[in-house]
C-alpha cells in the first residue's frame, strides 16, 4: 500500500513539475522516482515500516519480547524521540480524524496536550494527510519515502534551473537526498522541512513569488 501511494504521489509530482517547472527526461524521472528506494526501497516492497520500531524492545516492559522478534541490538539510539512521539502523535491525528475531529488535542500524554499546535504531528501537512490513508506503520513508509523524493527532485530542479546537465543534476539530487540532515531526520519535522530547501532556491533564482510562496508555507505546515 506504501509503494502504490508512493507511485501515485510521486508520478504527480513529476508531471507538475515536468508541466510547470522544467522539461524532465523519462530517464531523469525514472532516476529521481528511483533514488528514495536506496534507503526505503525494502520497506516499500515489503509493506514494512522505516523507523526505529526496533527500539521500544531494548528496554522493560517489552524487552523480554525483542527475542521473538527477531531483535537482537538497536540500529540506532539516537532515533527514540520518533517511537517515543512522532509515532505517538501520528497516531493520535489519525485517532482523531476516523472520529470525526480535527486533531486540536491529544488525550493520550498525562492530561492531555496541544495537537494540532504543535509543529511534529503535522496534521496540516498534505503529505501527512495523505500517509494518514495507511496504517500508521506503512504511513511513515510513504513520508520517509516521499521526503527523499522531494528532495531529489528540488535539488534536481535547482541544480537544472543554474544551467546543470541532467546527469550533473542528478548527481545533485542524489546528493541532497543523502545528506545527513535528510537521512537521519527524515521522520521528524526538521528533515522533512530541510527536502524544500531546493524548492525555495528555485524560486529565488526565478523571482518567481508563487514557488517560495508554496515551499514556504510547505515548510511550515
Amino acid at each position: 500500500m506504501a509503494l502504490a501511494l508512493y507511485t501515485i504521489v510521486a508520478a504527480a509530482l513529476l508531471y507538475a513539475s515536468h508541466r510547470f517547472l522544467r522539461p524532465l527526461a523519462r530517464a531523469a524521472a525514472a532516476v529521481l522516482f528511483l533514488l528514495p528506494f536506496v534507503f526505503t526501497g525494502r520497506a516499500l516492497v515489503t509493506s514494512r515500516v522505516y523507523g526505529p520500531v526496533d527500539l521500544p524492545y531494548t528496554s522493560p516492559p517489552l524487552n523480554w519480547m525483542k527475542e521473538a522478534y527477531g531483535i537482537r541490538t538497536e540500529h540506532n539510539a539516537l532515533l527514540s524521540d520518533i517511537y517515543g512521539q512522532m509515532i505517538p502523535w501520528r497516531k493520535a491525528v489519525q485517532w482523531s480524524l476516523a472520529r470525526g475531529e480535527w486533531p486540536l488535542w491529544n488525550p493520550f500524554i498525562l492530561s492531555g496536550d496541544i495537537l494540532a499546535a504543535s509543529g511534529q504531528p503535522a496534521p496540516y501537512s498534505p503529505f501527512t494527510l495523505l500517509a494518514l490513508l495507511l496504517p500508521v506503520p506503512l504511513g511513515l513508509t510513504f513520508c520517509a519515502a516521499i521526503a527523499h523524493f522531494l528532495a531529489a527532485l528540488g535539488a534536481f530542479l535547482f541544480a537544472r534551473e543554474i544551467g546543470c546537465r541532467e546527469s550533473s543534476s542528478l548527481v545533485t539530487a542524489a546528493g541532497w537526498t543523502c545528506a545527513t540532515s535528510i537521512v537521519l531526520f527524515t521522520l521528524w519535522p526538521l528533515g522533512v522541512a530541510w527536502t524544500w530547501l531546493p524548492f525555495v532556491l528555485l524560486g529565488i533564482r526565478r523571482a518567481s513569488v508563487p514557488i517560495p510562496t508554496c515551499a514556504f508555507s510547505l515548510l511550515l505546515v
